[in-house]
């Protein structure tokens, strides 16, 4: 027994309909992939801000020492490293 043959009106209907589908979810799978990447990047920056918050602890334990005029600077590049990444 032969296939029933559809009228190419009808086609076309499908056609578009499953274009717009595969944007829409196209679009989903990006904003998906967005997300993850910039909970990466949020990640990293936060690792990133705990070693320069090290580093600048470390310089201001070796400037009480050895140069206290320095002090100042470090405590203000703290204080700066702590407003820039509460974001």
């Amino acid at each position: 027994m032969p296939k029933r043959k559809r009228d190419g009106q009808s086609q076309d209907n499908i056609d578009e309909r499953e274009e717009v589908k595969g944007r829409a979810s196209g679009s989903k799978r990006l904003e998906e992939k967005l997300h993850h990447h910039q909970t990466l990047i949020f990640r990293a920056l936060k690792i990133a801000k705990g070693f320069e918050r090290q580093k600048l602890g470390r310089r201001r334990k070796t400037a009480l020492k050895t140069k206290p005029a320095d002090v100042a600077r470090i405590d203000a590049e703290i204080e700066a490293l702590k407003v820039s990444c509460d974001v």
